[in-house]
């Protein structure tokens, strides 16, 4: 029934989704700037530092020790500088931006999940329902998170040239391709670094491999070469491969595993328990039926299982942030549509009813996104209401070196405890000043230094 849909029916279900999925990211595309956002570009870029040094300190840090650590992502920061001469401090462009990039890996992952099943409705089910998955909603309206977004790109760009590359039984310079795309994901984020343990997963386990040793030798040549280099600059730059410090403990990772699975394939969004166990159910169903009684169907099943869990390794040896999971939610969708593509209803009437449950599946994702979207909206009014005050009253602020300013932040109202951002905003309102702003937790009436205190919808100076 599906294959002999006309074109113009085919535009119109495009528009009707793309009308869908704007009205369930508007609420998120109204949204603010995070105080990340400052320090990772807005800041950087205003102040016009030197390139490199932008590149290098932008997601760096000093630790408690004196050490310098953090991250390296020149591609995504390559991406803000073409688009700050455009947007500026209206965020609206950059999420459009990351939006636009949501998009185009829902559509990679349509080429994936077309290459796995050779079914093209099931291809375009799994983009549509990836696209509106509530577990996206961070890393789309998080600017900053946009590193989560690329790198995810790239490493399905690299998994689908691995998947192609297993079954070409010719010898082909594509061999490289593969590699080419997880230095542009560690270029973005180091996320990308799970390629190197996820590609070869793919290449050797996923059964119907055609073997061709040449092949074999170019594409895990490539992936050490990249591998090394990779390594080699962040030698360079942090003394050591970089990251963070501390990293999840050995006894929380099971906790950590659950909330992982919670968030990927959306349950932990649905508001009533008793839809989360039964969506467990069904992903339970969903992987026995496909799998039952035949063995390289459970070797599918485990592939997918490591795939997913390489991926989703900032989640399970880091946090359980919830930008992380956009990658995990890329992979849990596109895994376990496919699978579901073996639940078959013969008739006319079955594939009617299958086509009402994947309506239904998209209808109720997309109303958790969008509560997601308007939670995150509601998350950064503060921060825009705290703005907008601090350029109001910028011009009477002192300036010179020397000077020295103290911000309240005694923590009685939400809106108090965010002034402590107040030092972040000034970085980007006043590039030029060298007044030093200390945070006060504590209330003081008298001081012979200007006071920064929220009263009235406004910032006061006393």
């Amino acid at each position: 029934m599906f294959e002999k849909v006309s074109w113009h029916l085919a535009l119109i279900l495009i528009v009707v989704f793309a009308g869908f999925v704007f009205l369930v990211f508007s609420p998120m595309l109204n949204s603010f700037f995070d105080p990340q956002d400052f320090i990772s570009f807005l800041n950087p870029l205003r102040a016009e530092k030197p390139v490199v040094q932008y590149m290098v300190e932008s997601w760096s840090w000093i630790n408690n020790e004196g050490e310098f650590i953090g991250f390296f992502r020149p591609l995504t920061n390559v991406t803000f500088m073409l688009e700050y001469p455009l947007f500026g401090h209206n965020p609206l462009g950059y999420k459009l931006v990351n939006l636009g990039i949501h998009l185009l890996c829902a559509f990679l992952i349509a080429r994936l999940a077309m290459l796995l099943s050779r079914r093209k409705w099931l291809a375009v089910f799994t983009a549509m329902l990836f696209t509106v998955h509530p577990g996206t909603v961070v890393a789309i309206g998080w600017i900053a998170a946009r590193c989560d977004i690329l790198a995810t790109l790239f490493s399905v760009m690299a998994l689908s040239s691995t998947f192609l590359l297993s079954r070409n039984s010719e010898v082909t310079w594509k061999a490289v391709t593969p590699a080419i795309f997880v230095l542009l994901a560690v270029s973005s984020k180091e996320l990308g670094m799970a390629n190197f343990i996820a590609l070869p997963i793919m290449y050797f386990l996923w059964p119907g491999r055609k073997k061709r040793k040449r092949n074999t030798l170019y594409f895990t040549g490539s992936l050490v070469i990249v591998a090394v280099v990779y390594l080699l600059v962040r030698q360079m730059i942090f003394g050591d491969i970089g990251g963070y410090g501390v990293y999840a403990r050995l006894t929380a990772i099971p906790r950590d595993v659950a909330i992982l699975v919670s968030q990927a394939t959306g349950s932990l969004f649905l508001r009533l328990h008793i839809f989360r166990y039964l969506l467990y159910l069904f992903v339970g169903y969903v992987i026995v039926n496909y799998a039952r009684g035949e063995l390289h169907k459970w070797r599918e099943v485990g592939v997918a299982i490591l795939v997913t869990g390489a991926y989703s390794y900032q989640s399970i040896i880091g946090d359980v942030c919830t930008h992380y999971v956009y990658v995990a939610s890329v992979f849990t969708v596109l895994f376990l549509v496919y699978f579901a593509g073996r639940i078959e209803i013969p008739g006319r009437e079955g594939r009617h009813f299958l086509t009402g449950i994947a309506l239904l599946v998209l209808l109720a994702a997309g109303y958790s996104t969008r509560h997601e979207c308007q939670d995150f909206r509601n998350k950064y009014v503060n921060c825009r209401r705290i703005f907008t005050a601090l350029e109001e009253i910028s011009d009477l602020l002192p300036s010179e070196s020397g000077a020295v300013c103290i911000i309240q932040a005694t923590g009685n109202t939400p809106i108090e405890r965010a002034m402590k951002i107040v030092t972040i905003y000034m970085g980007y309102i006043d590039t030029d000043s060298e007044c030093t702003y200390l945070v006060s937790r504590e209330v003081i009436n008298e001081s012979d230094l200007p006071i920064l205190v929220w009263e009235n919808d406004r910032i006061v100076i006393k």
